[in-house]
């Protein structure tokens, strides 16, 4: 793993936080053709928000693929090639949105997947804990 020597530091929600990036490089490592992975970290400020980057060398997403990654419950490869619900991407989409956020993916053709997580800088929490997630929530369908 490649990490950027300038990642931020900075108070936020730390639980949530923690569940997206984890959950992002959980994915660069499981869905990573055979071999050593490479996968790269790196933020940069972007006015009231850190736009972070987790890029890896791995097989990608096709363009036809990319609108069903955040979808629930829908999985690219079978389960007999990766482990995987499909519900991870679905529930960092609805936590980054919940800080008001975004997520955003590129995929060049045998270049691997980058995906970039804009969070907030400082974080409402009022307006922030007003948006939690409730489980109904979870089963709406996600948008790109």
């Amino acid at each position: 793993m490649h990490l950027a020597p300038d990642l931020p530091i900075f108070d936020t929600l730390k639980a949530p936080f923690t569940q997206v990036i984890r959950n992002l490089l959980d994915n660069s490592i499981k869905h990573h053709h055979p071999g050593e992975a490479n996968i790269w970290v790196s933020a940069t400020r972007q006015g009231d928000n850190y736009e972070f980057l987790i890029r890896d060398d791995g097989v990608g997403v096709s363009e036809a693929n990319m609108p069903n990654i955040v979808k629930m419950f829908v999985t690219l490869r079978s389960k007999d090639e990766v482990e995987g619900s499909g519900i991870g991407l679905a529930l960092i989409l609805k936590i980054i949105q919940s800080v008001g956020g975004n997520l955003r993916f590129e995929s060049p053709p045998g270049e691997g997947l980058s995906v970039y997580v804009l969070w907030p800088v400082t974080l409402n929490i009022e307006s922030t804990v007003a948006n939690t997630i409730e489980p109904a929530s979870l089963y709406e369908p996600a948008i790109a």
